[in-house]
């Protein structure tokens, strides 16, 4: 009875898929901002967590959100996510409650971004969101 029992468990969890994906967040345009951003599967929301290294180009807060597309190809806002802030001397974070859930994550491409604080137009660091 506890084979059968332990057979289905394992079944149920490997149906229902993940339910933490782990995202490299990556520098761009020489920002030296790296580091890795945690998104948490919450039924009808995302939980997104990123903890980066702080750009070099300062300490003040950052524009995070999830965008459509690859970090080649940045495509629409979907989603604002909580400002980048330093939670450290080296460290920047971020946590997030976001009206998304992974069914959306597996039907798109998306990716994590954030922004120069003295020029949102201009991306510091990406990492693109695995499928679930």
């Amino acid at each position: 009875m506890r084979l059968l029992a332990a057979a289905v468990t394992v079944a149920l969890a490997t149906a229902c898929g993940p339910s933490e994906l782990k995202v490299s967040m990556k520098s761009d345009n020489n920002s030296g901002q790296v580091g890795f951003a945690t998104i948490e599967d919450l039924g009808e929301d995302i939980r997104v967590v990123i903890e980066t290294t702080v750009p070099i180009t300062g300490a003040s807060p950052q524009l995070a959100h999830i965008h459509e597309g690859s970090c080649g190809e940045i495509g629409i806002i979907r989603a604002g996510l909580s400002l980048l802030e330093k939670t450290g001397d080296k460290t920047f974070g971020s946590t997030s409650v976001v009206k998304m859930t992974f069914k959306d994550l597996k039907e798109g491409d998306f990716n994590i971004n954030a922004h120069d604080s003295s020029d949102p137009s201009i991306y510091v660091s990406c990492g693109e969101i695995p499928k679930p």
